[in-house]
C-alpha cells in the first residue's frame, strides 16, 4: 500500500489562516461598534459604506480592503483612526489578508470627502474647531462690513470733514 505523499505546508498555521484572521476581524469590529455605541446603520452612514458592508464584515463573510478598514476607522472615531486602523489589521492577523485596494481607495476618499460635505461623516476635532473659528470670523466680517454700508452712516458721512472742522476753537 502506497502512502499519499506529505501535504505542502503554506506557511500559515491554524492560528493565522485567513479565515481565522477574518473572525478576529469581525469580532474586533462588532466590540468596537458597540462600545462607541452604534448600531450598524449609523456606523455605515458615519463611514459612507453601505449597512450590509457592515454586516457582513461583522460576520466574517466579506474580506476587506484596506481602504474598508480606514473608512470604518474614521466613522468610529475620526480623532483615533490610525489607532483603530491599526488595531483592525492586527486583528486580521496581517496587510496580507486584506483584498487589494486596487481603485477602491480613490472610490471611498471621494465618499468620505462627500460625506464630510454633507455632514454625515464626523470630521476630527482639530479640522472642525477651525471650521467653526473660520465661519465666525467670517460671520464678525459681514457685520463689520454691514456697519459701514448702513444707510445712517452714508446720510451723515457725504464727505469727509476738513482738517479745520476738526479741531477745537481757542
Amino acid at each position: 500500500m502506497m502512502r499519499p505523499p506529505p501535504a505542502r505546508s503554506t506557511g500559515q498555521t491554524r492560528s493565522n489562516t485567513p479565515a481565522v484572521g477574518l473572525a478576529r476581524l469581525a469580532a474586533v469590529v462588532r466590540s468596537l461598534r458597540l462600545e462607541y455605541g452604534f448600531g450598524t446603520r449609523a456606523l455605515a452612514r458615519r463611514a459612507a459604506v453601505d449597512r450590509k458592508t457592515v454586516q457582513r464584515l461583522e460576520r466574517g463573510r466579506l474580506r476587506p480592503r484596506r481602504s474598508l478598514l480606514v473608512a470604518l476607522g474614521t466613522g468610529l472615531d475620526p480623532d483615533r483612526t490610525r489607532e483603530i486602523l491599526a488595531a483592525l489589521i492586527e486583528a486580521a492577523g496581517d496587510e496580507g489578508t486584506l483584498a487589494h485596494d486596487g481603485r477602491w481607495q480613490h472610490y471611498r476618499s471621494r465618499r468620505i470627502e462627500q460625506g464630510w460635505a454633507t455632514g454625515q461623516v464626523p470630521l476630527p476635532a482639530e479640522i472642525a474647531r477651525k471650521l467653526v473659528l473660520n465661519q465666525r470670523a467670517d460671520e464678525l466680517w459681514a457685520a463689520s462690513i454691514a456697519i459701514f454700508d448702513a444707510p445712517a452712516l452714508s446720510m451723515t458721512w457725504t464727505r469727509w470733514p476738513s482738517v479745520s472742522a476738526c479741531t477745537t476753537p481757542r
